[in-house]
């Protein structure tokens, strides 16, 4: 089983000069403060952190503040960096082992480093793997639509079509990661088997209209068009030579606008260098003297601070300068194939050009080769096409009697009866009316219950407890902190809401990492109790220097991974 851990998130807002660091504990976590205080924007900013952002905006939020999660998978820890669109992630002593600006290239990333080998079908229905928010799907209630009748905790996950199901499914055991692992490897054959087939149909195609043209008497084939198509030949190389001309006047824009982009950077960085070494000065002096007529300055905490904002901008223009570069750079590369493919074509037509202008004619090539030659080539072809069609037959063949044996009803059967089994009990535990057994027989893992008033929230945990304990049941392959947004939720009054968190901490798997962000304290036994106490100020001027100084460096890493 793959043991996922958090272990601390740490948050730096440069624009605010704040930071903030906070510790969990590998058992149960509270996260305790009254409304507007930030729990939700830790519990939101470490999904996002990891490449998997939640529905709904944070509220007075530095959207380009620095994010550090830090976790352990089995016995190895590592950091997780964020910073606007760029992540990385560092081995445990601070190593960087990838970087990017691209959600498809995070989430291949991702899927490979957990081992996450779902395959869902996306919007236009081709194959795609699941991305870090289906990852985490199952195992976080957020604040803002989780304790609703559906899904939508993230957006990412409906990029691909009716999801749950087969998430849900995964995590806790009935199709395990090696039937993905085969439906992958089925699709691919289908895919190779389809265009084997199209290959082969293509070739009876073609000697069949050959045939027409040839007969084994010796008749070759007629060339009465070839003139035309000399002189069709001659217009498509005009038309590739304009093209030329218009891509190589584009490659001189671009690298005019890049080395624009060099020189501004080179203006940037030596500006900031002296900004640090001014704000480094000022750190260590109280009071400044005038060199010129001697006068004494007091030394502000104000001109410091406008020394760190004004640092802070050129930084933040530095980085879209950074990122400018790169996207022209990127433009410019593809002007480059896209020249070089005009050229080799241009290349290629001049070629056939000349050998005709040698008296070397496509006629001449294909009548100095017999018919039965030609023919011979085509059965060739088709015998060995029709034994690569006989082989993907076959080894799909042993794929889907593979995946009738993951698929075991018997299995299947005991993982959903101990599903409905707790989610019974825990409605009865959480002080539910009973539902009709008929009807705890057809809940599903994607059937969340639709219960309005109080009751509604309470239904939702019982469903979510029953799932979480099939996701740390006897065929479950992870294990996931299990997160909590608020689960006071619809005025739960004085008697149920003790219940409810006397749930959480003591009815939920044993093994599991739990987090819950609450606004009330709980007489409940927590591992970690965190409290927030300051509305629209989790993050603190008093930790900032040594915060920053921690994960800066980091930052410079990542991006001068990304635009090198």
């Amino acid at each position: 089983m793959k043991n996922l851990r958090l272990i601390s998130i740490t948050i730096v807002s440069h624009r605010e000069g704040k930071a903030r660091k906070v510790i969990f504990h590998p058992k149960k976590n509270l996260l305790v403060g009254r409304n507007h205080t930030g729990k939700s924007s830790i519990i939101k900013t470490i999904f996002k952190t990891l490449g998997a952002s939640p529905s709904g905006k944070l509220v007075q939020w530095d959207e380009s503040c620095i994010s550090l999660v830090t976790l352990m998978l089995n016995d190895e820890t590592y950091h997780f960096l964020h910073k606007d669109s760029c992540r990385s992630i560092f081995d445990k002593n601070f190593e960087l082992l990838f970087s990017s600006n691209k959600s498809e290239e995070w989430r291949d990333f991702f899927a490979s480093w957990m081992g996450f080998n779902l395959a869902l079908t996306s919007r236009n229905g081709g194959a795609a793997l699941a991305n870090p928010a289906c990852f985490f799907l199952p195992f976080y209630v957020d604040q803002d639509s989780g304790w609703g009748s559906d899904w939508k905790t993230f957006k990412a996950v409906y990029s691909y079509k009716s999801p749950n199901k087969a998430i849900l499914e995964y995590f806790t055991g009935i199709k395990p990661s090696e039937y993905y692992k085969k439906q992958t490897e089925k699709k691919a054959l289908a895919e190779k088997l389809e265009d084997s087939r199209a290959e082969l149909k293509f070739l009876i195609k073609v000697k069949e209209k050959i045939g027409d043209n040839i007969r084994l008497d010796g008749v070759k084939l007629s060339f009465d068009n070839f003139e035309k198509e000399v002189r069709d030949l001659i217009v498509e190389i005009g038309v590739l030579e304009k093209k030329q001309v218009d891509i190589k006047q584009e490659i001189i824009k671009y690298e005019k606008s890049i080395a624009s982009l060099k020189v501004q950077i080179d203006l940037s960085q030596e500006s900031l260098k002296s900004f640090k070494k001014d704000y480094d000065y000022l750190k260590k002096i109280d009071d400044l003297e005038c060199p010129t007529c001697g006068a004494v300055h007091e030394n502000s905490f104000l001109d410091n601070f406008k020394y760190v904002e004004d640092s802070r901008v050129l930084s933040d223009i530095l980085f879209q300068l950074n990122s400018d570069l790169s996207a022209r750079s990127k433009t410019k590369r593809i002007l480059q194939n896209k020249l070089h493919e005009v050229k080799e074509k241009h290349k290629g037509i001049s070629s056939i050009l000349a050998e005709r202008k040698d008296g070397i004619a496509l006629k001449d090539v294909i009548e100095s080769s017999g018919a039965e030659q030609a023919v011979a080539i085509f059965y060739k072809e088709s015998s060995e096409i029709q034994v690569t069609i006989d082989q993907f037959i076959l080894d799909i063949s042993k794929l889907d009697e593979r995946l009738k044996e993951l698929t075991d009803p018997k299995k299947s059967k005991v993982i959903m009866s101990d599903f409905r089994e707790k989610y019974r009990s825990a409605r009865h535990k959480l002080n539910l009316p009973t539902i009709d057994p008929a009807k705890i027989k057809r809940t599903s893992l994607v059937s969340k219950p639709d219960l309005s008033g109080s009751g509604g929230p309470r239904s939702t945990l019982a469903f979510y407890s029953a799932i979480w304990n099939a996701c740390y049941g006897e065929y479950a392959e992870y294990s996931i902190p299990i997160v909590i947004d608020s689960p006071n939720q619809k005025g739960q009054d004085q008697f149920n809401l003790p219940k409810v968190l006397s749930f959480i901490s003591n009815d939920l798997p044993s093994d599991a990492q739990i987090i819950i962000s609450s606004e009330v304290e709980s007489e409940e036994d927590f591992d970690m109790v965190t409290v927030f106490d300051k509305p629209y100020s989790i993050l603190n001027a008093d930790y900032y220097d040594e915060l920053s100084q921690s994960v800066d460096p980091l930052v410079t890493d990542m991006m001068t991974d990304l635009f090198s």
